[in-house]
């Protein structure tokens, strides 16, 4: 369509620009999208062409004091219906290498942190590394960190919150 004829139909209030209704017209909308092929070695995606992001939680926290050290462990859940594995979580400035799989639906209790007691509660952010087994995909959880403060001036984690943003592709 030309300039003019375009003009011509705004000055008419036409629509200038009008889906074709030939059936032998090629348009994006009726279009089918192309079967998804579910190759073991990539990424799972959905019916749309988007990318799975295996979902994780973190449950029943508990901080266990021995002097002034404490322990703080944890139950890591794959909610996904993929394999995952936790390669490392970051508690309070400090890397806990964990290197578990788990299968969908499963849980592992896991040492989130292992140190002195903290005397603040100022490091909020704690990290869960993980891959998808099937594909070799990274992913980060992030986790907002609630404390309780303790008769003595320390701090123990009371649990672990997830952040709004969700699970970051890396």
């Amino acid at each position: 369509m030309g300039f003019w004829q375009a003009l011509g139909k705004m000055a008419q209030g036409k629509p200038v620009f009008e889906t074709p209704t030939e059936p032998n017209t090629q348009d994006s909308t009726n279009q089918t999208a192309p079967p998804v092929s579910q190759d073991p070695n990539k990424t799972p995606v959905d019916g749309n062409g988007r990318k799975i992001i295996p979902a994780i939680r973190i449950e029943h926290c508990k901080t266990y004091r021995n002097g002034p050290r404490i322990d703080v462990r944890a139950w890591v859940t794959n909610a996904s219906d993929a394999e995952i594995e936790i390669e490392k979580i970051e508690v309070m400035g400090d890397n806990v290498d964990v290197d578990r799989r788990l299968r969908p639906q499963q849980s592992h209790e896991v040492v989130l942190y292992k140190g002195p007691a903290p005397t603040n509660d100022y490091e909020h952010k704690a990290n869960v590394h993980y891959k998808l087994v099937s594909s070799g995909d990274y992913f980060r959880a992030d986790y907002r960190i609630e404390y309780n403060q303790e008769s003595d001036g320390t701090y123990s984690v009371e649990t672990l919150h997830p952040e709004n943003y969700g699970v970051k592709d890396v």
